[in-house]
């Protein structure tokens, strides 16, 4: 005879496995933490962002031999993990967005870069530096409407967490530029760090 100790063992896994397998596929599915349904094999989430109002942004991209034109994404769930929108940021060569901040109202402003051009609001935004990217700005609704885009004087690059957001949603980018010397080289003077700041509606404030 079985020790009472091992017998309530065995009992115990014999009830969960019952339970588990008659529990039907659908309601196991939904068991699944709902972050672990974000991404497939083609496409990888690099960015998130939760709003005041309880909704959250990811952003990524799409890595699809098949797709013609390399594609971002920006999508926003419910704190249930319901896809409420999303946008497509179609890049001619390469881009993505590399940070984020939302504002008190859940609208959204990224920070990102494309090395030829952006297609924004069904305009394509050229890539007109002598650099080989172009770093942007851009801000979008809670409700997924892209509001407008700003490219950065050319030779800007920027950090990682060099992004921020006041109460008044007035935007904060650190910057360090690079000014080729001769247009015939790849010399460039750098020209030290500095910060570019724009007000909510993407205008550029010189105080």
């Amino acid at each position: 005879m079985l020790p009472l100790n091992k017998l309530l063992t065995k009992l115990t896994l014999f009830f969960s496995l019952f339970s588990f397998l008659s529990s039907s596929p659908q309601s196991r599915a939904q068991e699944v933490p709902w972050g672990n349904r974000l991404t497939g094999g083609k496409n990888s989430a690099d960015i998130v962002l939760a709003t005041a109002q309880g909704s959250v942004y990811v952003c990524g991209y799409f890595f699809d031999p098949l797709v013609t034109k390399p594609e971002g994404y920006i999508r926003n769930y419910n704190s249930h993990g319901n896809l409420l929108w999303e946008q497509r940021l179609v890049f001619s060569d390469w881009g993505g967005i590399r940070n984020g901040r939302t504002d008190s109202m859940g609208n959204l402003y990224v920070l990102g870069s494309f090395s030829k051009s952006l297609l924004f609001k069904d305009e394509w935004i050229e890539n007109t530096s002598s650099f080989d990217e172009t770093i942007f700005i851009a801000k979008y609704s809670s409700t997924g409407e892209p509001e407008w885009i700003r490219p950065l004087p050319e030779g800007i690059l920027y950090q990682r967490g060099s992004f921020a957001l006041d109460s008044q949603m007035n935007i904060y980018v650190l910057c360090r530029q690079f000014i080729r010397v001769d247009a015939n080289t790849i010399t460039v003077s750098d020209k030290g760090s500095f910060i570019l700041k724009y007000d909510a509606y993407g205008n550029y404030l010189e105080e």
